[in-house]
């Protein structure tokens, strides 16, 4: 039976003061995140130099929002564990019940986005709405404020806007606020780029960057 084996959890964390300041018409009341997880089929593999085999895996956008519409997701995703379709790597079973708290506990640690960046994790978004008479006038509305913040590529009648929240808060901020436009998972609108293949944790590896600059190394 085919698994979904999970490596890795990373979380990043957007202080609502900071995104207040760029928008003042949709405030934050709560600190905003993104959550990511690192992961691949059990039984696919690509080959390596020298012929040796090696199981693919890759980053994953898995949710955005307060800790609590993240923490919805994951529980969402955690059922999954119980007919053994998701489990850590290394273990042969994985109960829901740890999927959860691991997934807490990374979002309860949640770093910086330049932290995270150093540490090799990059990721981009792209909202895509086609207007259509379907559309309500409310989501119109939405689009039409979400054009006069930031322009979007349009090709006949879809309009897409690329974000990059690891390097604009002011994208990061749109991205919370206007994501939800886009009707498709945000695992499908997001791009995740990052080191797939190293031993070390890579929200320990953030936070040991984070120490190392703040000694001054």
């Amino acid at each position: 039976m085919s698994s979904r084996l999970v490596d890795d959890f990373a979380a990043i964390r957007f202080r609502a003061d900071d995104l207040n300041t760029l928008f003042e018409t949709d405030p934050f009341y709560a600190d905003q995140f993104m959550f990511f997880e690192l992961g691949g089929d059990n039984n696919l593999f690509e080959c390596r130099s020298g012929g040796r085999q090696i199981r693919v895996r890759s980053w994953s956008l898995l949710g955005v929002g307060q800790d609590w519409q993240i923490m919805q997701k994951i529980v969402t995703f955690a059922s999954a564990c119980e007919g053994g379709c998701l489990r850590f790597a290394g273990d042969r079973q994985t109960l829901a019940e740890s999927y959860i708290r691991k997934a807490r506990s990374t979002l309860g640690d949640a770093v910086e986005p330049a932290a995270l960046y150093d540490a090799g994790l990059s990721c981009s978004l792209e909202i895509t709405v086609k207007m259509s008479a379907e559309c309500g006038r409310y989501e119109q509305d939405r689009v039409e404020e979400l054009r006069s913040h930031l322009p979007a590529q349009e090709q006949g009648d879809v309009l897409s806007w690329s974000l990059s929240p690891f390097h604009d808060m002011k994208h990061a901020a749109l991205m919370f606020i206007y994501s939800s436009l886009d009707k498709r998972e945000i695992y499908n609108k997001a791009r995740v780029s990052g080191q797939e293949y190293t031993g070390t944790p890579i929200m320990k590896r953030a936070r040991d960057r984070g120490q190392m600059v703040m000694s001054g190394f």
